[in-house]
């Protein structure tokens, strides 16, 4: 079981509970397996994206910039 699969279950398990007043926890402990595993995947996106941008930007440094014969601006026939 990877941790996205736990979490369900367990803010349902946690919501009976405290539907049936096993636990007076507040909502927001009741909800957190679901608010953790959301806050992991956001913070997993912004990771993946922020080593893709330093990829890009290592791997294009050292790349020459292409110039385009003729003057700037103008079709040429």
């Amino acid at each position: 079981m990877d941790g996205g699969s736990i979490a369900v279950p367990l803010t349902v398990l946690f919501v009976i509970l405290k539907l049936v007043g096993v636990i007076s926890w507040s909502w927001w402990w009741v909800f957190s397996p679901i608010l953790i595993s959301l806050g992991l995947g956001v913070l997993g996106v912004v990771l993946f994206l922020f080593i893709a941008l330093i990829m890009v930007k290592v791997l294009h440094k050292d790349r020459p910039s292409v110039r385009l014969p003729g003057p700037a601006g103008r079709l040429t026939r």
